[in-house]
């Protein structure tokens, strides 16, 4: 049974290299529509993320959402030694008037400038905001400190106890705005040929949360907010899930690029090194980021974003292709510079390693395949398409780096 599989192999190898031309198209036709997707991969860094979409807890938790909302809020922390001053309440008042007004997916901005002011006068009961009508005078800026810092519903919500940090609370919206413009005349228009209200036609329909796109929007626009007034002397922070979020998608991105290129990079020395030939370098590499990016496309087609588990991935696979590599080329290139018959020499190699690869990739896979049965998702997804990834470099392994050798003209070296 073994040396029939190594006949096979044998043959294979001499069919890959009358062939190759079509080989190679033919794996790209295969490979098309995964890399189709590869545009599409999203980023979650969420701790819902975490859960399984069919978990349990998970579907209470959105029907609860669906029903009251999510509860996302961006704290915005300003420390100055001279809060209850005209300069700075003016300047706190921009600031507020910016968020509201220039950042997108905002529900409510509370500060200082417009928290309510409950108080009694005589037989009276006056609520208006704390800072209504503007104060001009600073007398009027020492009253209101004066009720601010009385106030236990200010104190380290609006307003520190020493009164040198006060907060700017930005509500995020709930729900995602796509597809509110969606709507055509013929969504719009009703059997009896009367228009219906949007928001009514939007609330009909099944309503998704804010997205990461949306959520990294809100975010990069306080940011651009705050940046500005910190060159006027602000010591400004940002706080918040939203911006926790978007920092760490920010930082797994750049985590995942920076793996990526290290790892890329030590393949390219090492592989150079030990056969310096520029062929034995690019088409490993060739055959590395397709079964990469395939990956990376099924995933996106699949709906299954990035997590940071996931993220060790793109650096898992490229470790592991990397060794079927090494040894197919070792063991082509030591036939080809003995023999100079390069069909014989594809035909050996496979017969030779063909099925041991094989059978490496395969068992690889199965031990990485093991962590699928995970309740975390991450983990789960890791086992899925980490063993994918394997199987897929196995692939390219066997059929494109012999049709890339085949058409390549290789000289002999001592």
């Amino acid at each position: 049974m073994h040396l029939k599989l190594e006949e096979k192999m044998k043959s294979f190898g001499s069919f890959i290299f009358d062939n190759p031309l079509k080989v190679i198209v033919a794996v790209l036709i295969l490979l098309a529509f995964p890399l189709a997707h590869v545009p599409q991969i999203k980023m979650d860094t969420s701790t819902e993320g975490f859960m399984h979409p069919q978990d349990p807890v998970l579907i209470t938790y959105n029907k609860f959402r669906e029903q009251f909302g999510r509860d996302e809020r961006v704290a915005i922390a300003i420390k100055s030694d001279n809060i209850f001053t005209i300069d700075f309440l003016k300047k706190l008042r921009d600031i507020h008037k910016e968020i509201e007004n220039k950042v997108p997916f905002v529900d409510e901005v509370t500060s200082l400038y417009n928290v309510r002011n409950t108080r009694g006068d005589g037989d009276k009961l006056i609520t208006d905001d704390l800072l209504e009508p503007f104060p001009t005078t600073q007398k009027q800026v020492d009253d209101i400190k004066k009720r601010a810092l009385a106030s236990h519903f200010y104190k380290d919500l609006f307003i520190s106890k020493d009164g040198k940090m006060t907060t700017i609370i930005v509500e995020t919206d709930a729900y995602s705005h796509i597809g509110e413009k969606e709507l055509s005349d013929e969504d719009a228009f009703d059997e009896e040929g009367a228009f219906e209200d949007d928001s009514k036609k939007i609330e009909k329909k099944h309503k998704e949360f804010l997205s990461d796109q949306e959520n990294a929007q809100l975010v990069h626009a306080i940011l651009n907010i705050t940046d500005r007034y910190k060159k006027d002397g602000l010591d400004i922070y940002v706080a918040g899930s939203p911006s926790v979020m978007d920092a760490l998608k920010s930082q797994m991105q750049k985590d995942m690029q920076k793996f990526t290129r290290v790892t890329v990079l030590i393949i390219i020395i090492f592989l150079f090194l030990m056969f310096r030939r520029i062929s034995a370098v690019m088409y490993p590499l060739i055959v590395i980021i397709l079964s990469l990016l395939v990956t990376v496309g099924t995933m996106a087609w699949a709906g299954v974003a990035f997590k940071l588990p996931t993220q060790i991935v793109p650096s898992l696979l490229l470790a592991v292709s990397v060794g079927a590599t090494v040894h197919i080329l070792s063991i082509f290139f030591d036939r080809f510079n003995s023999n100079g018959d390069k069909k014989e020499s594809i035909s050996y190699t496979l017969r030779h390693s063909g099925l041991a690869i094989a059978m490496t990739s395969i068992t690889t896979a199965i031990g990485v395949g093991s962590f699928s049965g995970s309740e975390v998702a991450p983990i789960s997804d890791l086992g899925i398409f980490a063993s994918l990834g394997v199987m897929v470099s196995l692939f390219l392994t066997l059929t494109l780096r012999p049709a890339l050798l085949s058409i390549t003209k290789l000289n002999q070296k001592p």
